[in-house]
């Protein structure tokens, strides 16, 4: 709750669901879908405000780019 009422929710909401869409996207998505949603996700990793998570997070990234599962904040 505190991360709720402080307004920190936001940064883990978003890198949970960029994982998320990462591992869709290796899963499922085609070569040129998979590109659009590389575009996307650079776009939205940027708007995170803090470094720590930024850093958490697209570490998270590169390890489901090498068969890795299950991140989360």
């Amino acid at each position: 709750m505190s991360f709720a009422k402080s307004g920190q929710i936001k940064n883990f909401c978003q890198a949970n669901a960029i994982i998320t869409l990462k591992e869709y996207s290796n899963d499922y998505a085609s070569n040129d879908t998979e590109k659009e949603i590389d575009r996307v996700m650079i776009n939205e990793i940027e708007k995170i405000p803090n470094e720590k998570v930024k850093n958490k997070l697209v570490h998270a990234l590169d390890g489901i780019d090498e068969g890795r599962r299950d991140f989360k904040f």
